[in-house]
């Protein structure tokens, strides 16, 4: 048990710092963004036309998003402190496994809406080939874009949905130590 705990804490923290050398990098980057540049953010390229403000929102709501990861991250590792230290069946583990749980599906969801939206203001509506419909009702070249975007941003970013599942895991496992700790907790007054 010790060696699988130490190991998952040195894979949270090789998480944490990768993740925090992403942001000082994507920091850098918009310090020396200048309009004329391509820039990308959320896995989306901007066109070289892009507002400098909208690029410093989009990076601003990245850099937001990935800090509470981080957080969440070190809830999670301190969860992991604590199995290291045999105090398993604590309602504190509990409360924090569920936090970190439901910080995971929530920068998921925050991830993909923001993805989409930004997916959604950088690609050309008018850049797709159009077919018989689309030249018979113009008008569903908007609809056409808006699934075009979609199924882009879920395979950009298919990879969440193993955060998801992790997530759900993870919820999983916060209840098993909630009821543990509660079952200690009897056990200790029935002595």
């Amino acid at each position: 048990m010790h060696s699988v705990s130490r190991s998952l804490k040195l894979t949270i923290n090789a998480i944490i710092v990768f993740i925090g050398i992403a942001l000082v990098k994507k920091i850098v980057d918009l310090a020396l963004y200048t309009k004329g540049k391509s820039y990308r953010v959320f896995n989306v390229r901007f066109p070289d036309t892009t507002d400098p403000l909208v690029v410093f929102i989009s990076t601003a709501i990245f850099v937001i998003l990935f800090i509470a990861l981080i957080y969440y991250l070190i809830l999670l590792r301190s969860s992991v402190r604590d199995f290291i230290q045999a105090k398993i069946f604590t309602s504190v583990n509990g409360r924090r496994l569920k936090t970190a749980a439901r910080g995971f599906l929530v920068f998921v969801l925050l991830y993909f809406i923001s993805s989409f939206v930004l997916e959604f203001y950088a690609t050309d509506i008018n850049s797709y080939p159009l077919d018989n419909s689309q030249r018979i009702f113009p008008r569903n070249k908007y609809a056409y874009h808006t699934g075009y975007v979609f199924g882009s941003t879920i395979a950009k970013n298919f990879a969440l949905g193993l955060l998801v599942i992790f997530a759900l895991f993870l919820s999983l496992i916060a209840e098993v130590v909630k009821e543990g700790s509660l079952i200690k907790s009897e056990n200790d007054l029935t002595i």
